[in-house]
């Protein structure tokens, strides 16, 4: 069995994805330390990548602004991200909020 990589914004830039699909519940980690969340996901890149989002504050934000706090309403549903640059050729993973509010609203009309 392979392990699902941990997917951060230099393999989704270099690999062009722009959209997630939430495949499980996204989940807190039992280790007592931290409050980050993780989510299982399919990248939209060639290979279908699936992988593990760890999410940083605005994504969750994003998220539950547009779901809910429950996060297996989440499950299935398409998350478009984009590569935000930060320090020197580092990028992180953020959701882009246009996008996601535009699907939302086609979705509730």
């Amino acid at each position: 069995m392979m392990l699902d990589r941990e997917l951060d914004g230099e393999f989704i830039k270099e690999n062009q994805i722009t959209k997630f699909v939430i495949l499980e519940e996204a989940k807190i980690p039992d280790n007592g330390f931290s409050s980050t969340v993780k989510a299982r996901v399919q990248c939209n890149d060639k290979k279908e990548t699936i992988g593990i989002w760890t999410l940083n504050k605005q994504c969750k934000n994003s998220l539950i602004d547009k779901f809910g706090s429950d996060s297996i309403k989440m499950i299935g549903s398409e998350i478009p991200i984009l590569p935000e640059p930060y320090g020197h050729r580092k990028f992180t993973i953020n959701v882009n909020e246009i996008e996601l509010m535009k699907k939302q609203s086609t979705i509730t009309q």
